[in-house]
């Protein structure tokens, strides 16, 4: 298993590696981990041990991605969900952890920044930190701000677009692109699989254009992604 990660990440993250909620400890004491991926069964308990062990750090407890049989990670991990970054069932390719990995650590790395009082500015690539996750992240933080986004699909013919969305402690209040305005923005950017994202934490809505809350515009454009791709 080690060789696959390392395989997988290794030229992505600085590793440390143990086996044991012992190791994890000893490991966090010398070192500031932002992320620990961990095998459901250690040498010396399960990922719910560890779990537990890392509530003691309260908020300074890097996030988990685990890594479980299906067994486990439904019946011994199902209602930890909320505990833990990612899930990442075996049998896995090592490129899929890479991007599992990857949307992790944009993740945190977002939550971090849009909660210090300073946070200014922060970029990024949509191929790191999708649409879906940015709007999840900022629901999550309730942080008011300026996205934009320079992006498209994955399709080689489709045209680079650029959209800009206005959020108001965490919610999608205005959304513009090109001529167009509202919700229908934002399922367009769902999409997007490639381009960058700019976010400017001192920004702040002058309009409301969106109707639905940033939850539904990610239940609906999902919706209609997975309706479009059946179609395909």
């Amino acid at each position: 298993m080690l060789e696959v990660v390392r395989h997988g990440v290794g030229d992505i993250v600085d590793l440390r590696h143990g086996t044991a909620v012992a190791d994890a400890r000893q490991i966090l004491a010398e070192w500031p981990a932002d992320l620990i991926l961990a095998e459901f069964r250690l040498a010396d308990a399960t990922g719910l041990e560890l779990l537990e062990s890392l509530r003691g750090l309260g908020e300074a407890a890097p996030p988990v991605v685990m890594i479980a049989s299906r067994a486990d990670a439904v019946d011994r991990l199902g209602g930890h969900v909320a505990q833990l970054e990612e899930i990442v069932q075996k049998p896995f390719f090592a490129s899929d952890l890479r991007e599992r990995v990857k949307r992790a650590l944009g993740r945190t790395g977002l939550r971090r920044a849009s909660g210090l009082p300073d946070a200014g500015k922060l970029r990024g690539r949509l191929e790191d930190l999708g649409v879906v996750d940015l709007l999840q992240t900022l629901d999550l933080s309730r942080r008011s701000c300026t996205v934009v986004l320079n992006g498209k699909a994955a399709s080689e013919t489709a045209p680079r677009l650029t959209a800009t969305l206005h959020l108001l402690e965490g919610q999608v209040k205005d959304a513009e692109m090109g001529d167009a305005r509202g919700d229908e923005v934002v399922y367009e950017t769902l999409g997007w699989a490639e381009g960058e994202f700019a976010i400017d934490f001192s920004g702040k809505p002058t309009e409301s254009t969106v109707k639905n809350s940033t939850q539904g515009l990610l239940m609906e454009g999902l919706r209609r992604l997975d309706e479009h791709n059946f179609r395909r």
